[in-house]
């Protein structure tokens, strides 16, 4: 088996438009603040100081949450850009996206604007007890310089976490994990990464189930799975030079066209809900943003 030159329309047609839109988010960030703005939500979630505790200050914690979680989606953009503009790279275009989406699922998760300050308490805990079970997992390496310190850190977290969230009203039940470190959680446990990508891309209107699909492509390519990479070979009924079946190696134009749609989509239902809760003006998002995401729906099918 060979490979030929690549499909005319592949990833590499979208990486101005990605860049662009990653370069958009990050100056568009860096304009922002918190302040005049005192009846936005994020601005009522900070007044209330109810929730303060060992746990920390949560309802600041989680509106100072967004920002960096932003930022790590434009990171992850700038990514993209430079596994598509790389003719060697062509299966790990979809773990990056695959990273990027579950990021934007998690920020559209916690900072639904149908749910009130005590469940986006709980939402931002669910997912920083979920990274702390990770975190322990990683520091229990045997014979690691500081490991057992760090265990007892992180585990005086998770018990500050524990007590001030029974504290507030909160259920606490401890899960045994098949990969490590039990993870605690309050009432409910966060979302799987396949179920964070589909309540992102599942809206009304979209097409049912493009989520879990989405997901399985690219859990399949990130570990390397035949089935996954088979998405990316294409029967040429050629003989290569040396012999055997000449093929090309790429997404075809309609998964192209579907990842790339859907990526732009969830980037922007992602950041007009934080508009909503942080009081960012929309309008102005949808003005500087709208040449990047008109840009990034306009390449050749």
């Amino acid at each position: 088996m060979t490979t030929g030159d690549p499909p005319e329309t592949m990833s590499s047609a979208m990486v101005p438009h990605f860049r662009l839109l990653a370069a958009t988010i990050g100056d568009w960030l860096s304009d922002q603040d918190f302040d005049a703005r005192p009846d936005c939500p994020a601005a009522v979630d900070m007044a209330n100081r109810q929730w303060d505790d060992t746990w920390g200050d949560p309802t600041v914690e989680l509106v100072m949450d967004a920002i960096p979680r932003l930022a790590h989606v434009a990171d992850h953009l700038h990514a993209y850009a430079a596994i598509a503009a790389d003719e060697h790279a062509t299966f790990s275009g979809a773990t990056i996206l695959r990273t990027m989406l579950v990021s934007l699922g998690s920020v559209y998760w916690q900072y639904e604007l149908t749910v009130d300050t005590r469940e986006r308490i709980r939402r931002f805990y669910a997912l920083r007890l979920k990274s702390l079970a990770e975190e322990q997992n990683l520091v229990a390496v045997p014979g690691l310089s500081g490991g057992a310190e760090s265990l007892g850190q992180l585990a005086g977290t998770v018990d500050a976490i524990r007590e001030s969230g029974e504290r507030a009203g909160f259920r606490w039940e401890q899960r045994t994990s098949r990969f490590g470190a039990s993870v605690g959680q309050l009432d409910s446990p966060a979302p799987s990464d396949q179920a964070l990508i589909a309540g992102l891309v599942e809206s009304p209107g979209s097409s049912l189930g493009v989520g879990a699909t989405l997901f399985r492509l690219f859990s399949a390519v990130a570990h390397a799975q035949p089935h996954g990479m088979r998405f990316f070979m294409h029967q040429t009924d050629e003989a290569g030079p040396n012999g055997g079946e000449l093929v090309f190696i790429g997404l075809d134009p309609g998964w192209v066209t579907m990842l790339h749609t859907t990526a732009v989509s969830a980037i922007h239902r992602t950041v007009t809900g934080i508009c909503g809760y942080l009081g960012w003006d929309q309008a102005e998002w949808n003005r500087i943003a709208a040449p990047a995401l008109m840009e990034a729906r306009s390449w050749p099918t």
